[in-house]
């Protein structure tokens, strides 16, 4: 069992701490004081010690008092009998660096795990009241400080889900077919990808539900006010037939449970019908649960998962994108199955 007790925490110019020293004990300790005056401030330097950031997702400049240039958090641990000072220094406009004993971390993913916390505040109503991905990084939060395989599988693939174009990639390199795209960088990038219209011009990162895409019929569609700060990809579209889904978990052993695929409508390019059984042929079923099943172990993805596919008029089944959580089209499997997605 892993033993840690922070000994003593120096605090300068955290938010509104200006400068502050804490002595802990090694029993229960409790922070008392008015409303406004600094002990959420203080758990969330904890936090920052231990895993490297702020708990409440702030930039590094909206946490550096107002009236200073630099904040540092110092900590005194004792781990597993052993002492461990950490210090967390931020300069105004610059990086963020974090020390472990004098020796600076190149990577701070190198951190977590030493010094394991939990932490919650009357801010988390989004882990009841919004959706599944909320939860899910709450769970990957915990589990990932004491399992380092997980943690770098963790980073690995939200790093490839998180991105068209490395997804896509990574989707098309195991010889399962997408739609046609391109990597978009400038207007130029579309010109030179003009068999590809009409088309979907997307962003590259974010974007969901419509958000952040553009329908490009032709060349004319461009804007000539467009400014391209972000990269885009730029799909072909779909002589669609219609959309599926397949929803997959997968357990820390290495098995998976994997639902039929589920048939999709939608409105507005928001999902407003799903139905099982799908209307599709044999093939086409089974090609897409095996196709699920192979992204979850190439991506050794452990945890609930989605893959959203076209079906084309040809019968040509085509990965759209992955969804890493529970997903919308699934919430039938609460009444169609014994065992839901959740």
């Amino acid at each position: 069992m892993i033993h840690n007790f922070l000994h003593k925490l120096q605090v300068f110019n955290y938010k509104n701490i200006v400068e502050n020293e804490f002595i802990f004990d090694k029993k229960i300790n409790c922070l008392v004081g008015d409303n406004g005056v600094g002990k959420t401030n203080v758990l969330d330097t904890i936090y920052h010690l231990s895993i490297g950031k702020s708990y409440f997702k702030l930039k590094n400049d909206q946490i550096i008092n107002n009236d200073s240039d630099f904040l540092l958090i110092e900590g005194d641990f004792e781990c597993n009998e052993k002492k461990e000072n950490i210090i967390c220094s931020i300069k105004r406009g610059g990086k963020k660096v974090l020390k472990r004993n004098s020796k600076v971390y190149k990577k701070f993913s190198n951190h977590i795990g030493l010094i394991p916390v939990v932490m919650i505040s009357p801010y988390d109503t989004d882990l009841i009241n919004e959706g599944s991905i909320e939860r899910r990084k709450f769970i990957d939060s915990i589990i990932s400080q004491n399992d380092k395989i997980y943690l770098q599988d963790l980073i690995d693939y939200n790093k490839i889900i998180q991105n068209r174009k490395l997804e896509k990639t990574f989707v098309n390199d195991l010889g399962i077919k997408t739609t046609d795209w391109a990597f978009i960088k400038q207007a130029g990038d579309v010109e030179k990808n003009k068999n590809l219209l009409p088309g979907i011009l997307k962003t590259n990162t974010l974007g969901y539900d419509g958000h952040g895409q553009f329908v490009l019929n032709s060349l004319d569609d461009l804007k000539k006010d467009w400014c391209f700060t972000a990269d885009y990809i730029l799909e072909k579209k779909v002589n669609l037939m219609k959309e599926i889904s397949v929803v997959i978990t997968r357990y820390l052993n290495g098995d998976t449970y994997i639902y039929e695929p589920i048939e999709n409508l939608h409105k507005d390019q928001i999902l407003n019908h799903s139905k099982i059984p799908a209307d599709i042929n044999k093939e086409i079923f089974i090609k897409a649960q095996n196709n699920a099943k192979l992204i979850t172990e190439k991506l050794n993805y452990i945890g609930t998962m989605c893959v959203e596919y076209f079906i084309d008029q040809d019968d040509n089944l085509l990965v759209n994108e992955i969804a890493p959580r529970v997903h919308n089209s699934g919430h039938l499997t609460i009444n169609a199955f014994n065992i839901s997605q959740f």
